[in-house]
């Protein structure tokens, strides 16, 4: 029996190797954390604002945002409120946070943030300031651009109280303040951070619930990734009775390609609608080439395509979806020549129906852990369902995937992952068939290495 393989691509290997190196040095340890718990904004230019201050902790190092909506039902739990800085130390043991983080927006000719941040440990204001902008867009550039040069010197003294999880009080970024806006971040002894403040406090709602506290966050509108999965294949049959059937092997290919969810109407509001989406994912294989045992090489392809909806529930540090999705499946092997025909082993091009779910659970301020299964309802298959192999076939299919996030800022992600797709046939042959076996099985493995976007959200 002879055995065709497909060319390796050995350096696509060591590359691989060499990024994820990389990318696990960087990550940071989760247990070094320093957690900050972002109170409700509201006024005009909310959103933008929240989102700006989200930016400007994901791209320090070892912070962690707790949402809002954890505030108000921690104080719920613990029979505290907001209104006063001992209910704020008890929120923070609670929950393990080094420091709150606090605001009202107002309007007018220009667009105006006062700011403050109160310390986990006692509860008190570390520090307040204000910024302003010709409009909310405006506003939310300043806040970006200098939030943390006037107020992360307070933020890196913040502490958790003694027996929290917030990681201790030590220093993680020395920035000193400094001016910008309408007026420079200055010590302040009051316990609360101004006149108008309970505006911006969802724990000063006693009676609201959690359900009004999560109103305030929207989650990712969109998750976009480019990159490259470095696959294997390997096919094989079962009972072979007349050994007449060719297996085949690929030892590694590349294959470029993008993976997309979208969510419209989260980028405008929030609740059940905001959790509908949709997704898509489409790659195509380059390099790639099989090798009969003779020596005889045959140009080979190999092509994959995912469109569908997507739902997600939302959860403290966790995100579950479920997705339905038709797609397409392609590998294709193909003359050398007019007169060099390609070896007898059927090309295949599966159409699925792939009933998934999937998960993103944060471990640390910028690492989170990705994981995805799936049930494929397989519709066709190509040529190795057909008259000249197994003409009564049936098959089906699953699939499973693990990864690594690192948040890079600005939205941006850097990703590792595996994943492993198997798709199972029973042949159903009868003697008079040309070719008998009892089932086959194609099998790949992968290794994906891409970038991703994640557009808007707090979560």
């Amino acid at each position: 029996m002879t055995t065709t393989r497909a060319r390796q691509v050995r350096g696509g290997w060591v590359a691989v190797m060499v990024m994820v190196t990389i990318i696990g040095s960087a990550a940071p340890a989760a247990a070094e954390d320093r957690k900050v718990a972002l109170e409700r904004l509201s006024g005009p230019g909310a959103d933008e604002v929240r989102d700006a201050l989200i930016r400007v902790f994901t791209d320090q190092e070892g912070y962690r945002i707790i949402p809002d909506r954890r505030i108000s039902t921690t104080a719920k739990k613990l029979g505290v409120s907001t209104d006063s800085s001992e209910g704020y130390a008890a929120i923070a043991k609670e929950l393990g946070v080094v420091a709150f983080v606090g605001g009202t927006i107002s309007g007018g000719k220009k667009s105006r943030a006062a700011f403050w941040v109160r310390n986990g440990a006692d509860g008190e204001v570390l520090v307040e300031g204000a910024f302003s902008g010709a409009n909310a867009g405006a506003l939310a550039a300043n806040v970006n651009e200098t939030f943390w040069k006037r107020m992360g010197n307070a933020l890196s003294e913040a502490k958790a109280p003694a027996g929290g999880s917030g990681g201790g009080g030590e220093t993680v970024s020395d920035t000193s303040q400094g001016s910008g806006g309408d007026g420079a971040g200055e010590r302040a002894s009051t316990g609360r951070g101004g006149p108008d403040a309970e505006v911006a406090r969802s724990g000063d709602q006693d009676d609201a619930s959690e359900d009004e506290a999560r109103s305030g966050e929207r989650p990712v509108a969109l998750d976009i990734q480019v990159g490259a999965r470095l696959f294997t294949r390997k096919l094989t049959y079962t009972d072979d009775i007349y050994g007449a059937l060719r297996p085949y092997s690929l030892s590694g290919a590349p294959a470029p390609g993008f993976a997309l969810d979208w969510f419209p109407a989260a980028h405008a509001a929030s609740g059940p609608l905001a959790n509908i989406g949709l997704t898509a994912a489409g790659e195509s294989a380059v390099l790639l080439g099989s090798t009969a045992s003779s020596g005889a090489e045959y140009p080979t392809t190999s092509a994959s395509f995912m469109l569908g909806l997507r739902y997600r529930f939302l959860f403290d540090e966790l995100e579950a979806s479920g997705t339905a999705a038709y797609g397409t499946q392609s590998f294709a092997i193909k003359d050398a020549s007019p007169t060099e025909k390609r070896p007898p082993i059927p090309n295949v091009d599966y159409k699925y129906l792939r009933l998934g779910a999937a998960a993103r659970a944060a471990l640390g301020a910028r690492v989170s852990l990705l994981a995805s299964a799936s049930y494929l309802v397989v519709l066709s298959s190509g040529e190795i369902s057909e008259a000249a192999y197994f003409p009564r076939s049936t098959a089906a299919g699953v699939d499973a995937a693990v990864g690594l996030a690192y948040g890079l800022g600005n939205g941006l992600e850097a990703r590792v992952g595996a994943d492993v797709r198997r798709y199972f046939y029973t042949m159903n042959p009868t003697k008079t068939d040309a070719t008998v076996a009892g089932g086959a099985v194609d099998q790949y493995l992968a290794l994906t290495l891409g970038v991703a976007y994640r557009m808007g959200g707090t979560r």
